[in-house]
């Protein structure tokens, strides 16, 4: 079996799959063989547009372009993965919830051993935001961005 286009006045009207032989003679001027082939590429760090038939005298061929997947694209996917590990412990209501208390605290003129240890463990966790967001940074500034970007030796 192949695929095969049929073309009517410059247009390709429909595919079909046949056999050898399968199409009639009186027809076989109608439809030509399609050749597809989709180049192989890396899909972290190109685009892979297409495909756009291209009639030619005796096939169809599907034409496909590559392009370099930009930058900024790139790091936006590290920082997403950024995103995803402090959301993970840190969702934004504990985000939220943490600056109130840290304003409340520092704003007491006299602060309890509660207020210093809840303080603490408030700077604790800010620094493991940080932390993430500059191994984040560390990876948006490879060249090339590695597409393994995930994996945890990246972000201990």
């Amino acid at each position: 079996m192949a695929k095969f286009g049929r073309v009517e006045n410059g247009q390709i009207i429909e595919y079909r799959d046949f056999a050898d032989g399968e199409i009639p003679a009186h027809k076989a001027h109608l439809w030509k063989i399609v050749e597809d082939v989709v180049p192989e590429y890396d899909e972290f760090y190109q685009l892979l547009t297409g495909p756009v038939p291209d009639i030619q005298e005796d096939k169809i061929v599907f034409a496909y372009t590559l392009f370099s997947r930009p930058l900024n694209e790139l790091k936006q996917l590290v920082k997403a993965e950024a995103e995803r590990r402090i959301l993970k412990d840190y969702p934004l209501w504990k985000q939220n919830n943490m600056i109130v208390d840290k304003i409340n605290i520092l704003g007491k003129e006299v602060k309890t051993s509660e207020d210093l240890q809840l303080l603490a463990d408030i700077e604790a966790s800010l620094q493991e935001i940080k932390y993430i967001r500059e191994k984040s940074d560390a990876i948006e500034a490879m060249q090339p961005i590695p597409s393994d970007y995930m994996i945890e030796d990246y972000w201990e």
